[in-house]
């Protein structure tokens, strides 16, 4: 079948083509046929012969239903290039551009659809993320919620042990008292003088007191570490201090009491002894350089 000059060939027209150009075939094989059993000499039986008419028929038959189809389809292109021709050259251009750009398109937005398919992928990891890390927020609040409510309990009850009543100091009222001196030093109290057991004084305590000099302006001395009485809290250790002052009467004594920084922490167990024996008592914090002096009589004891 030949081609319609001026017409540009798309692919239905190619296809029609083909099947024509087949059809065409197959009746030229079927006819070629045909002439050669007509032309062909040999005497054949009647059976033989009707079989061959028979078949002849049947031949002409099919080629008679593929000439209408031939027919048909050559209709059919007719048609189609009536169709194409109607296009002009700037339409097939426009639909082409149109074609390509929807294409385009069509690709950029596929590789947009993927991006926001990564996106959300993504987005949805780092929600996963931050739900898991929340999680954990919330485990750790309620940890250090549970543990400052326990610190806080520790504290209470640390501050509840720590608790104690305090008694104010009894200073030494007016009139005349004799001075009792003590030291308490290196958690230990020392009387610093000797005392009759009526509490008459009887000269310095060389039994708990060191000699370190002596010169002219008078003996330096300091306590013994190894001697003294235990200062604690202990009720043997209360009951040692109460019975050490039993010697002196509260009516006409007061006790001075010299406490070195070793031993602030002793010195409320020896204070509370004091004052349940009755006594008044003025407090001499002291540092470990300060020095004291004796100078006779019943007050004479300065720093």
């Amino acid at each position: 079948m030949t081609r319609r000059n001026g017409i540009p060939a798309d692919s239905l027209e190619l296809l029609l083509d083909t099947i024509c150009n087949t059809f065409g075939g197959i009746i030229f094989i079927a006819l070629l046929v045909v002439v050669l059993l007509m032309i062909s000499g040999k005497r054949e039986d009647p059976r033989s012969l009707t079989r061959d008419v028979v078949n002849a028929a049947d031949a002409k038959d099919q080629l008679e239903s593929l000439l209408r189809l031939k027919d048909r389809l050559e209709s059919s292109l007719e048609k189609q290039s009536r169709v194409v021709s109607t296009l002009t050259q700037e339409d097939r251009s426009q639909n082409l551009a149109t074609y390509q750009y929807e294409l385009a398109r069509n690709s950029q937005l596929e590789a947009e659809i993927s991006v926001l398919k990564e996106q959300i992928g993504q987005s949805q990891k780092e929600d996963e993320e931050i739900a898991r890390r929340m999680k954990e927020l919330r485990s750790k609040q309620a940890t250090i919620e549970e543990q400052s409510t326990q610190l806080q309990q520790s504290l209470a009850q640390q501050k509840s042990a720590r608790r104690k009543t305090l008694r104010m100091p009894v200073v030494r009222s007016a009139g005349q008292k004799q001075e009792i001196t003590v030291v308490i030093q290196f958690n230990r109290l020392y009387f610093w003088h000797r005392y009759s057991p009526d509490g008459n004084k009887e000269g310095l305590n060389w039994d708990d007191f060191l000699v370190l000099s002596e010169n002219a302006e008078g003996v330096v001395t300091s306590p013994n570490p190894n001697c003294g009485l235990p200062v604690e809290g202990t009720s043997e250790s209360q009951l040692q201090m109460v019975q050490s002052l039993k010697r002196f009467r509260p009516s006409n004594s007061y006790l001075a009491i010299v406490v070195r920084p070793d031993s602030y922490g002793s010195f409320q167990h020896f204070r509370n002894a004091a004052v349940a024996s009755g006594f008044e008592y003025r407090l001499i914090p002291a540092t470990s350089e300060d020095r004291f002096v004796d100078r006779g009589g019943k007050g004479g004891f300065v720093q």
